[in-house]
């Protein structure tokens, strides 16, 4: 897991101007819903952080209630993810979003600035296998997010801002 998110200059250039959202300011919960290729619905909940009941510590390295946050850079985050579901075979499975801060907005699933992209993949290979896999960020704590589920269970198996990996899922994802 690297540090960068709160030490020294944010590298990831590509990836911060790819998703980067104007930050709006946030007065109650938002809801981002979409429908994935693969027919899968996604839905994403956002509140204000303030709203959260965590608190945010300005000393290094910048955490939130004694956790490493994911999605902000070092300041206190604006906005929290309370949950995000997926449905499969028409039934909602709500995925692990704990430590995800700043992470969706405004953006649209699939452009940004008139020109493809892709935010969140997901498919099941089997019936009783799937996997998710998003990018989120509001512009300066990138970070990328895998899901796995197996026979209506689910786990996170990924939550990382590793610039090495963030690259990785960018090209699987073909957002790159």
């Amino acid at each position: 897991m690297s540090n960068a998110m709160c030490h020294g200059p944010q590298t990831r250039a590509a990836a911060a101007a790819l998703i980067l959202v104007s930050a709006p300011v946030w007065a109650e919960d938002t809801v981002a819903s979409f429908t994935l290729a693969s027919g899968h619905k996604v839905s994403i909940i956002e509140a204000p952080f303030t709203e959260s009941g965590l608190t945010y510590s300005e000393s290094a390295p910048c955490l939130v209630d004694g956790q490493i946050p994911f999605g902000t850079d070092c300041s206190a985050p604006t906005t929290y993810v309370k949950s995000i579901s997926v449905e499969i075979q028409g039934k909602k499975l709500q995925l692990d979003a704990s430590h995800m801060f700043d992470a969706w907005g405004t953006r649209h699933l699939a452009k940004h600035e008139g020109k493809p992209v892709t935010y969140f993949v997901g498919a099941c290979p089997s019936k009783e296998r799937c996997y998710f896999r998003g990018l989120f960020s509001d512009g300066a704590g990138t970070f990328v997010v895998e899901w796995k589920v197996f026979q209506g269970a689910t786990t996170r198996t990924v939550i990382s801002d590793d610039e090495e990996l963030i690259s990785i899922f960018m090209e699987s994802m073909g957002t790159k």
